[in-house]
């Protein structure tokens, strides 16, 4: 028996995390009019934020919000979405990492992999230091990926500069390789 292959899944939290992302930026019902009917009824009654749902039900949001507001439009969703849910979850360890490694950006991409392990599968990061101010990021899926998830990444590590107080800090738009499973970003601050 061959077995299925393994599909990316998240915790119910960040799909509400882009429910709360899209009310900030004023986008829920537009939004809400342009998905598919299934994920409509999820925005509509999500389930606990316990849950797994397939990642596939954050992609439509991010689709439409491309097809609205372009690719820096989503950047700012991941950022909003990030911001206004889950850096609640993820700001203890950060800060904790920082204790640790010091109040610079490289310290918190270097641990990304294990920020984000208890929130995803299928997907890890590998950061590699090019200068003191700059690095490459690697995220990498057990799945493909469009283009949208990964702006929508670009604009959650954001969050990454603002834990370190850096406003420099700039992160490219991902070179998508191997079908969609690898982006690279560019980092620098």
């Amino acid at each position: 028996m061959a077995l299925l292959p393994q599909r990316a899944r998240t915790w119910c939290s960040l799909f509400r995390s882009y429910l709360a992302g899209l009310d900030a930026l004023g986008l829920r019902a537009e939004v809400h009019r342009r998905v598919p009917p299934a994920v409509a009824r999820l925005m509509d009654a999500p389930p606990l934020h316990t849950a797994w749902v397939e990642i596939d039900a954050v992609a439509p949001l991010l689709q439409v919000v491309f097809s609205l507001k372009g690719r820096e439009g989503v950047r700012h969703l991941g950022y909003e979405a990030t911001r206004s849910s889950t850096l609640k979850f993820l700001k203890p360890q950060m800060q904790t990492i920082i204790s640790m490694g010091g109040r610079d950006p490289a310290t918190l991409f270097a641990a990304l992999d294990s920020l984000c392990r208890p929130f995803f599968t299928g997907l890890s990061f590998r950061w590699t230091r090019e200068s003191p101010r700059s690095g490459m990021l690697e995220l990498r899926s057990t799945y493909a990926m469009e283009t949208t998830s990964f702006a929508a990444w670009e604009g959650t590590l954001m969050l990454l500069f603002d834990e370190c107080g850096v406003s420099t800090g700039t992160i490219s738009p991902a070179v998508i390789t191997e079908g969609g499973r690898v982006g690279a970003m560019r980092v620098q601050w």
